[in-house]
This record gives C-alpha cells, sequence and structure tokens, in this order.
C-alpha cells in the first residue's frame, strides 16, 4: 500500500513541478512582451509627435522674425 501512496505522491510532485515550470514560463513571457509593447508605444507616441510638429516647425523657420532677427545678429555682429 504504502508503494501506491509514493506513486500517487511522485505523480502529484510530478505535475505540481510541470505546471509550476509552466507558470514561470508565461510569467516571464508576459514581462517580455509588456517590456515590447511598452516601448512600442513609447516610439509610436514620439514618432506621432515629430509628425504632428513638422508642419510647425517649417512655419517656425519661414517666417519673418526670424529673418529680422538674423539680420539684428549679423548687424551687431559686423560693427
Amino acid at each position: 500500500m504504502s508503494t501506491l501512496e509514493n506513486l500517487i505522491g511522485t505523480i502529484y510532485i510530478g505535475f505540481g513541478g510541470l505546471i509550476g515550470s509552466t507558470f514561470a514560463g508565461v510569467k516571464e513571457g508576459l514581462k517580455t512582451s509588456a517590456k515590447i509593447i511598452t516601448v512600442t508605444v513609447l516610439l509610436s507616441s514620439i514618432a506621432t509627435s515629430a509628425y504632428n510638429l513638422s508642419p510647425s516647425v517649417s512655419k517656425v523657420i519661414n517666417s519673418d522674425w526670424l529673418e529680422k532677427a538674423s539680420k539684428i545678429v549679423e548687424k551687431s555682429l559686423a560693427s
């Protein structure tokens, strides 16, 4: 009778270890997935912000005040 109990106990321990290692693998996989998703979301938001700012940047570069400021700086450097 004790041999049968030992066999059943060994089977439970084996399945417990198998299930435990499966959960540990899933947990590690979820951590890696969360890191990848976080980086992807951050890079996407940065790219979207840069795309949305690009028309504004071209307007600032072509604006009249920048030309006037450069002329003032040139005059002050020439004197």
